[in-house]
């Protein structure tokens, strides 16, 4: 299994996955690919490159590889998420090598083509969610060239990648197995002091509580996505046991794996590959 399979157990045989989230809240993090969140219902607070921007209905932020960004649901919201995470995507588009950027990131209701909500209610759509990849992608490719043509990308300087950067990545990549602060720090060449620095001061949370934020983001998806059981699901997000797991996961959510899984599997459009039967 590669990392982004245990880290997207919804993502496809392409490289591409999509999903229907309720009240997305989720820590910095970085990556390679490309990520949109469509707001459906309610507000969102996205954060990126360090500027704030309130998220209502029928907003869409949109994400280009490197930057950092988070998302908060203060109340509700429900989201349209969607990601292009494969190398044969993102290398066969020019505009998603990181040598382009967006005049912004986030796109205003009424500010894109109308066609990008008929778009996105195909993706909602029973049928075409249980279609092919091929239908899929072209439906994604799609939006993301109405937005473009929104927001036409512009060419930047490639940049060398900040060490912020470098430990966001490392972390998100290998979050699926026990590491600690030591490993890190020897893996990426540098001090256990300046890691422990960089993830308090610049990222803004401690390392072991980065960690712990983000395998439980990776098992709320497993949860939701898949029908493992809660040991193989504490097993793959990096936990060292069962009930480190279950105490990590009441902790952060105030709520049980078993009840979460009750609770959302039903109500989340998106929890089958589209070769499944439902």
């Amino acid at each position: 299994m590669s990392n982004k399979e245990s880290y997207y157990p919804n993502i496809y045989e392409n490289g591409y996955t999509f999903s229907r989230i309720e009240n997305l809240s989720y820590v910095p993090h970085v990556h390679t690919g490309i990520e949109c969140v469509c707001v459906l219902a309610g507000n969102l607070l996205a954060t990126i490159d360090g500027r704030r921007y309130s998220l209502h209905k029928d907003d869409i932020c949109f994400i280009m590889p490197y930057h950092r960004h988070s998302y908060l649901t203060r109340q509700t919201s429900d989201v349209l998420a969607f990601a292009m995470l494969s190398d044969e995507i993102t290398t066969r588009n020019p505009f998603f090598s990181g040598k382009y950027d967006l005049p912004t990131p986030v796109f205003r209701s009424g500010k894109y083509s109308s066609h990008v909500n008929t778009l996105l209610g195909l993706l909602l759509d029973d049928h075409t969610r249980r279609s092919n990849a091929t239908t899929h992608i072209g439906l994604l490719s799609s939006i993301v060239g109405y937005l473009f043509d929104a927001a036409p990308p512009y060419a930047i300087e490639e940049q060398e990648q900040s060490l912020e950067t470098r430990v966001m990545l490392y972390l998100h990549d290998h979050l699926y197995k026990p590491i600690t602060l030591l490993q890190a720090a020897e893996e990426l060449e540098i001090s256990q002091f300046r890691l422990s620095r960089i993830c308090n001061q610049e990222i803004g949370i401690g390392f072991n509580a980065y960690l712990k934020s983000m395998r439980i983001a990776a098992a709320k998806r497993k949860l939701v996505f898949t029908d493992q059981s809660m040991p193989e699901i504490a097993e793959s997000t990096g936990f060292e046991s069962l009930r480190t797991f279950n105490r990590a996961f009441s902790e952060e959510t105030n709520t049980t794996p078993r009840a979460y899984r009750a609770c959302h599997k039903h109500k989340t459009s998106l929890n089958f590959r589209p070769d499944e039967e439902g």
